[in-house]
């Protein structure tokens, strides 16, 4: 069981689609001039419900014909405060409720939702996403945004094999270890979490900026410097704006693909606001855009004994636009989350 070329930007479409969805400020209401201190801070026993949905249009060009694939892809999680450390740092219970999605292009068309139980998943990743239903995953996120720690994916990735029906163990190992390395510490994160990203040191005033310098992305192999600001303040919500510049990463090695070499190196922009609570510190609303646009350039087959090989540049462009909404909900309503 291995991913395509094809489906590896779909695989990793979780990770946009979550993008800063526990994004969290905590401060009491202040006078024009007072400064905030942003911090994730929620309180044990506490409970949210998150939606989250993602649109991205990846298009190529090959040869003179433009290939255009687009994926879909709608969250619906609860989770809940299990424990809060005493230097602050808060374990989040993770219950994802339904995944759904799409994928149309012409190299592949595919659809899955969770709740349609009788119907089979179209392949692999839609077995890892359905799988991913009411299975619990442990977040330990600290104070000022970093996570220190995620539990539970192993119990996703068993579900997966088992059904599959894999009757070598050797094999069931092997594809194991290539679901364990493509969704890697830092693509969890970022499938749960959304962009993982640090709160400044210094309390913020309304139109106060702070930067997070060299953020990577797994979805794609680019480093971003994302710059944030307190807009607004207003009825308890705090509205921030994200505005981020978008590089290939500069480290970045060639992966092979088959019997190819891929190098992508794309550029670009992400841009949107939030609209976050100050009383529960989670994001209420948030709508973020982003576009690249760059080249694939591909090694193809073996070199020759002049260690050249035939190569081939491939123009790309990646649109997406995420929304995401977190309500908290009453201890009563939150039985599952909680259970």
């Amino acid at each position: 069981m291995t991913f395509s070329s094809t489906q590896r930007p779909a695989l990793r479409l979780m990770a946009a689609a979550a993008c800063f969805a526990v994004l969290g400020a905590t401060a009491a209401e202040a006078q024009d001039g007072e400064k905030y201190q942003l911090r994730y801070n929620l309180s044990q026993g506490e409970s949210y419900d998150s939606s989250v949905s993602t649109e991205q249009v990846i298009s190529q060009e090959m040869m003179g014909q433009k290939s255009v694939t687009t994926q879909k892809l709608d969250l619906a999680s609860g989770a809940s405060v299990a424990e809060v450390a005493e230097d602050g740092t808060q374990d989040i219970r993770y219950i994802f409720e339904r995944v759904q999605g799409s994928v149309e292009g012409d190299a592949m068309s595919m659809t899955f939702d969770s709740d349609n139980a009788d119907e089979e998943p179209s392949g692999p990743m839609a077995a890892l996403f359905t799988s991913l239903v009411d299975k619990p995953l442990i977040v330990s996120i600290e104070p000022d945004g970093d996570v220190a720690g995620i539990e539970g994916f192993g119990a996703v990735i068993d579900d997966v094999i088992e059904n599959a029906g894999i009757p070598d163990e050797q094999m069931k190992a092997r594809v194991r270890s290539q679901l364990q390395d493509q969704f890697s510490d830092d693509m969890l994160k970022e499938i749960i979490l959304g962009a993982v990203f640090s709160y400044p040191a210094d309390a913020m005033a309304v139109g106060d900026s702070w930067t997070s310098d060299g953020s990577e992305s797994v979805a794609f192999p680019v480093q971003m410097t994302d710059t944030y600001t307190l807009e607004s303040v207003a009825d308890g919500v705090a509205t921030i704006k994200v505005s981020s510049d978008i590089v290939p990463l500069p480290d970045r090695q060639a992966q092979a693909m088959g019997q190819m070499l891929v190098d992508v190196a794309l550029t670009g922009t992400k841009t949107g606001k939030l609209m976050v609570d100050l009383k529960s510190g989670l994001v209420t609303s948030g709508e973020t855009s982003m576009d690249l646009s760059g080249e694939i350039n591909a090694q193809m087959g073996m070199p020759n004994a002049q260690g050249e090989s035939e190569t081939m540049t491939i123009p790309m462009s990646v649109k997406s636009n995420t929304t995401v909404s977190n309500k908290m909900v009453a201890a009563s309503e939150a039985t599952k989350t909680a259970s």
